[in-house]
């Protein structure tokens, strides 16, 4: 018998590049850009209804996929 549950969805790709983060008010804010606009986001905003910050760290960004409820890491770029 084959299984016709269909696979979970993958998240894609972030849409947007971790550009800088701020320490400030006792919460770290991360600064993110892309091609259309730059954001700043601290720990449990949103971003475009797809994704929710989980975490701002001293190495990246911890975020949760909504749709698919999974989490993926935005590290700095060494400089």
């Amino acid at each position: 018998m084959v299984d016709a549950t269909p696979p979970a969805p993958t998240a894609p790709a972030f849409p947007y590049q971790l550009i800088g983060r701020l320490e400030g008010d006792g919460q770290p804010t991360a600064l993110l850009n892309s091609p259309l606009r730059t954001l700043s986001v601290k720990a449990q905003d949103t971003i475009d209804g797809q994704w929710r910050v989980e975490a701002v760290l001293p190495t990246g960004v911890s975020l949760l996929w909504l749709p698919g409820g999974q989490k993926q890491t935005v590290s700095f770029r060494p400089s």
